[in-house]
């Protein structure tokens, strides 16, 4: 079906779901048909269980806006989604094991290697991304570190490298920690318990998503501690699934990530003057 005639059904069918009218309009060379023989009904998500205001709000009858954003595209795509608030590692487990459809990530190398993200010519598509997340450094107020944005400098209480806490599972705060030469140490499994390690001095820095930051109920608050003037980097979290999926699924995923940038145009442009 030609482009002009896919415009045309689209306009004539508000009410169908978005992916049967990409199967009709795309056809069968990529890989869809008008049912699927493995087409999911029910989808499967894993957004883990960080605390993100206003992106990721951890609770099910206050979705933050990623969570929104995901359920409105699954309808539009005509499914019916399940989003699961669990710990990173255990989403990564279950994703792994085929146990749930989909979840959300960053692309640190190996989840590049691993995980189906969204390409264009190759390369990362950051238009079809769910939000952005600095990653910022939390110290003892009494410490001198201070990250330069290429150096950490000051006096570490522990010997070597400064030794950096991070949640337990959270790869998109370890990895680029592990490839700056960083010590790392990864048992603390909330942000409460991470920030009681910093406090005791069993750990020299944090490094957490800066919506965190915000936490009330699990920090209560940032006392004694203090905030690097500079963050560590900047990294998208995507909506994922595995490399081995099949043709379906992976046209399935095509569809969504489009419906997600979508979705963030029509929001960016309520938001301009």
């Amino acid at each position: 079906m030609a482009l002009p005639a896919c415009s045309k059904l689209v306009g004539m069918n508000r009410r169908a779901p978005l992916a049967l009218i990409l199967a009709w309009c795309v056809g069968p060379a990529a890989g869809w048909s008008a049912e699927p023989a493995d087409w999911p009904k029910r989808w499967r998500v894993c957004v883990t269980d960080l605390h993100a205001p206003p992106y990721l709000n951890n609770q099910a009858e206050h979705p933050g806006s990623v969570e929104r954003t995901l359920l409105e595209t699954a309808r539009q795509l005509g499914l019916e989604l399940e989003l699961l608030r669990l710990p990173p590692r255990r989403c990564r487990l279950m994703l792994d094991q085929g146990l749930i459809e989909a979840a959300l990530a960053g692309p640190t190398p190996v989840n590049l290697r691993e995980l189906q993200f969204p390409l264009r010519a190759g390369q990362l598509d950051a238009s079809r991304s769910l939000l952005p997340l600095h990653l910022v450094w939390l110290k003892r107020a009494d410490s001198t570190l201070e990250w330069d944005g290429q150096v950490m400098r000051g006096h570490a209480g522990s010997v070597g490298e400064p030794l950096v806490g991070v949640r337990a599972g959270v790869r998109i705060t370890a990895e680029p920690l592990r490839q700056l030469g960083f010590r790392v140490e990864d048992s603390a499994h909330s942000m409460a318990q991470l920030l009681a390690k910093l406090r005791a001095g069993r750990i020299d820095l944090a490094l957490v998503t800066a919506p965190e930051l915000n936490l009330a109920p699990d920090a209560q608050s940032l006392q004694g501690l203090a905030v690097l003037n500079k963050p560590l980097l900047q990294m998208d979290i995507y909506l994922v699934q595995r490399q081995d999926v099949s043709t379906e699924r992976l046209a399935l995923m095509e569809a969504w990530w489009s419906a997600i940038a979508q979705r963030r145009d029509m929001d960016a442009a309520r938001l301009q003057p």
